[in-house]
């Protein structure tokens, strides 16, 4: 039973994961670019990071905990996500664990890391 249960979870990450890229980079940037109308009610980053403004939405411990990895991620995907974020709060009010879940673990694989491997740095020969 747990086999199945994990595989509907990867599965369910899986698309997620699908579908938050392709609005990125297939929508959003390319919106932010002036080269597709796509519909979002902004037309720079400042404008849609102002729509992010929510203290309310803000004071929530799995929010916080996301926002952590965003500020590690690239400036424009993290800008992004923290959009995708908050549209999807501001419908709902209340999200799924697994959903919160699923979100941390795209914004932590997206992440620069904080130390660097001593094996992966090139020395001199």
């Amino acid at each position: 039973m747990n086999a199945i249960k994990s595989f509907f979870n990867n599965v369910s990450y899986t698309l997620f994961n699908l579908l938050t890229d392709r609005e990125i980079y297939n929508r959003i940037f390319p919106h932010l670019q002036h080269e597709a109308d796509h519909g979002y009610p902004f037309d720079s980053h400042e404008e849609m990071l102002q729509l992010c403004e929510d203290k309310e939405l803000a004071a929530m411990p799995f929010v916080q905990s996301i926002e952590r990895d965003i500020a590690r991620m690239p400036k424009g995907c993290g800008q992004a996500l923290r959009y995708i974020l908050y549209r999807e709060l501001k419908a709902n009010k209340t999200m799924s664990r697994e959903r919160a879940r699923m979100y941390r673990m795209y914004a932590h694989a997206y992440t620069f890391p904080e130390t660097c491997d001593p094996r992966l740095v090139a020395k001199q020969a």
